[in-house]
């Protein structure tokens, strides 16, 4: 797996994208560095889709993108693809995501890199 450059990269100042009381934790989006469009899906979508990666995968992007248990106050650490569905560009992502109170769900961007495998 190679990885082009990194697009979004807020490890340092990690903050939510979504608080509220979805479980779903409301939708990832960020434009693509390819054609301009916007690459969106829901967060818990992400999440499920990318349950079905590799071992491999999943733990090559967890040193890549040098993942942390927390990211953010209880939100749970995700790595996984997502593609432009006008370009196909490729893109994998470093999410943090849950239940931070009692039905109050959160979910951040941590950090989105090129794919070009």
């Amino acid at each position: 797996m190679i990885f082009g450059k990194i697009i979004i990269d807020n490890r340092d100042n990690v903050q939510p994208f979504y608080d509220g009381l979805s479980m779903g934790c409301g939708e990832i989006h960020f434009e693509c560095s390819t054609c301009g469009h916007d690459v969106r899906e829901e967060t818990l979508l992400f999440e499920r889709a990318n349950e079905r990666i590799s071992i491999e995968e999943r733990e090559y992007l967890k040193n890549f993108f040098n993942v942390v248990k927390n990211p953010y106050y209880n939100q749970t650490s995700s790595v996984g693809f997502m593609r432009c569905s006008h370009c196909k560009s490729e893109f994998a992502l470093y999410i943090g995501s849950g239940e931070v109170q009692m039905g109050r769900y959160q979910a951040s961007l941590v950090a989105v890199v090129e794919c070009n495998k």
